[in-house]
């Protein structure tokens, strides 16, 4: 197993190298790996543009998915290239968007199964980072109105 430490940890090396965003190739500034506009520009979910599925209070889509932009490119990290690091970087920018309902009840995070040969494949499930990333951080969020 690889082991991939934060990139931002060796301060000569962002001096010869300054990290650039995965999308725009603007300078990160304390972002990961995506910049801050490029976070800014992603296609949200509108209201309940995302219908509920039966046997479920409560669902929302913080961003849409699709084209060429941060949301995919993050997701891709995150599944494909095993970047672990992203899902707490998705995380943050879900909380930013999620309605007071989401934070004045008391929510239990359950992340979507994965089929057990995708699992094995990829040694863990993407869904649960993220959950396990975003719980923490519901109880100190700023929700939108």
């Amino acid at each position: 197993m690889i082991v991939l430490r934060h990139p931002r940890t060796w301060p000569l090396w962002d001096v010869l190298f300054p990290p650039l965003c995965a999308v725009c190739s603007r300078p990160l500034g304390d972002s990961l790996l995506y910049c801050p506009q490029c976070w800014a520009d992603a296609p949200l979910v509108e209201g309940d543009e995302m219908p509920k599925p039966r046997h479920v209070d409560l669902a929302r889509a913080g961003y849409r998915f699709g084209g060429d932009d941060v949301v995919k490119v993050a997701v891709h990290a995150l599944k494909y290239d095993r970047l672990r690091l992203v899902a707490r970087e998705m995380a943050t920018h879900l909380v930013a968007c999620l309605p007071l309902r989401f934070v004045e009840s008391e929510i239990v995070w359950t992340p979507v199964p994965l089929h057990w040969s995708r699992r094995m494949n990829r040694g863990f499930n993407q869904s649960v980072l993220v959950a396990e990333a975003l719980a923490p951080m519901v109880r100190h969020a700023k929700p939108v109105h």
